[in-house]
């Protein structure tokens, strides 16, 4: 039952925004690589390549597109979410069945989670391998150590983890580590280093975003490299933090009080000072302590949902603390179903208040901005009319994955954080550049004008022909 109320839950914000893609990472990663997988794999294969290597597959033997391979197995996944959510409760948390199915559904409907399923899909299939990982390795003092069987599959589920994403692989391995230091347990320890082995050999190699992380750190504290805000205020990142775990807070604390669990709680201690890395290291986001609050506020919300079945049960009435978890789930159900489903334009109560401020790091609406979507698809449309089949066009990052599914012929898509690097580039070495821009009979800031023709402007997208250089 669990399994299917999950699917349906994400299932309904694709079939409202269909046939546009939900998420960032859908439109610039998942689609475009399982669209030319063959180009993209030794990329891939250094990026934790377990998801997409497992999107690859389902698209062979189904014949699917590469978006509705994206979506099936995005549902599915959730679903598989649940599952591990649910068995974690009955491992770690020790509350009944029905209990279990209110943290389950308490959790996957707040919005960091919904967050998460949106643009982060991999991080979903990591955080169910590892809600699986840990409900295996708990043992309750002077219990029976772990069998064999069960520290093999540990330890498949610990791979899967780390070899999925960076960063909940990371979480990982530190949580294991600090409980086999705990625990002293060999097979804990076993689990820990299979964990730090493979973190260590993806981590080495060239691509791998976390090496780039960690290269970006190295090159902020030495000052080798001058730090880039980019909007990357306080005030941002604290509005993230207050939107997505404010109203879990109070529960949430009563939960860590109550609960006496040194598994459960090590990961939910590792993410706060990552979350707030930001107060110490203000102009660093290499550190992500936007992506970090999103990962705390899905195991705060374990610590919430049991903090409001410890308020619940302290009323010694079966029925009065069935209503008031039904009620608390029907109110969950009103917020996450309106973030998920409602039009990216409209706000709904606080979600959309501090819109201005999040847009660059956190979507205000699960649904994508249709009208966005369709003036863009036109300007590439356009490009493919009217431009060189050979032309080089260069753009924002955020049109990337656009460009990769829509440009016909041999035209190219070049994108860098600063855009003037790649125009002066293919104005000394193309005949045949072109620069878009997001913003009708605008010119671009940082660029000069007299580099740029107008050749197109309309619903909100502007194209220009790059002038070439005809001394070089």
């Amino acid at each position: 039952m669990i399994f299917c109320v999950a699917c349906i839950v994400r299932l309904i914000p694709e079939l409202v925004a269909y046939p546009d893609p939900i998420g960032s990472d859908v439109v610039n990663y998942y689609i475009p690589v399982l669209e030319d997988f063959g180009a993209s794999w030794p990329k891939v294969f250094q990026q934790f390549p377990i998801y997409v290597s497992i999107l690859h597959l389902i698209k062979i033997v189904t014949g699917f597109t590469s978006h509705i391979t994206v979506i099936i197995f995005a549902v599915v996944m959730f679903g598989v979410f649940s599952i591990s959510l649910f068995f974690f409760t009955q491992r770690l948390l020790h509350i009944s069945k029905w209990q279990g199915v209110f943290v389950t559904l308490f959790v996957i409907l707040q919005i960091a989670v919904l967050r998460t399923a949106m643009n982060n899909h991999r991080d979903i299939f990591a955080l169910s391998t590892m809600l699986f990982t840990i409900s295996l390795i708990y043992r309750e003092k002077g219990s029976n150590g772990i069998k064999w069987p069960t520290l093999m599959m540990a330890v498949i589920l610990t791979v899967a983890t780390v070899c999925s994403d960076g960063m909940i692989g990371l979480l990982l391995v530190v949580t294991l580590v600090v409980y086999s230091v705990i625990t002293t347990k060999k097979k804990i320890i076993i689990c820990a280093l299979v964990a730090i082995s493979f973190l260590a050999y993806g981590v080495s190699l060239q691509d791998n975003p976390i090496r780039e992380n960690i290269e970006a750190n190295s090159n902020y504290f030495s000052q080798s490299v001058p730090p880039i805000r980019v909007s990357y205020e306080p005030l941002n990142l604290l509005l993230i933090f207050v939107i997505l775990n404010g109203f879990l807070i109070p529960t949430g604390l009563i939960g860590f009080r109550i609960l006496k669990n040194n598994l459960l709680i090590i990961p939910l201690l590792v993410c706060i000072p990552l979350s707030f890395s930001w107060i110490v290291f203000p102009d660093n986001p290499a550190l992500v302590p936007h992506r970090w609050t999103v990962i705390f506020g899905v195991f705060l919300s374990i610590f919430a949902a049991y903090g409001i079945i410890h308020l619940a049960s302290r009323l010694h009435s079966v029925k009065k603390e069935a209503a008031i978890l039904s009620g608390v789930v029907a109110l969950t159900v009103i917020f996450g179903f309106a973030y998920t489903t409602m039009p990216r334009d409209e706000s709904f109560i606080y979600y959309g208040a501090p819109e201005n401020q999040l847009r660059i790091f956190f979507g205000i609406a699960m649904q994508p901005d249709r009208e966005h979507n369709s003036n863009l698809k036109s300007a590439i449309s356009w490009i493919n009319e009217n431009t060189e089949s050979d032309a080089i066009i260069v753009g924002s990052s955020l049109f990337r994955g656009w460009m990769q599914i829509y440009l016909a012929d041999d035209r190219v898509f070049k994108f860098s954080f600063n855009l003037e690097d790649p125009v002066l580039d293919v104005r000394n070495q193309h005949d045949n550049g072109y620069f878009i821009l997001s913003g009708e009979n605008k010119y671009p800031k940082d660029i000069d004008n007299s580099l740029l023709d107008k050749v197109y402007s309309e619903d909100d997208f502007t194209v220009f022909r790059i002038k070439h250089n005809e001394r070089i």
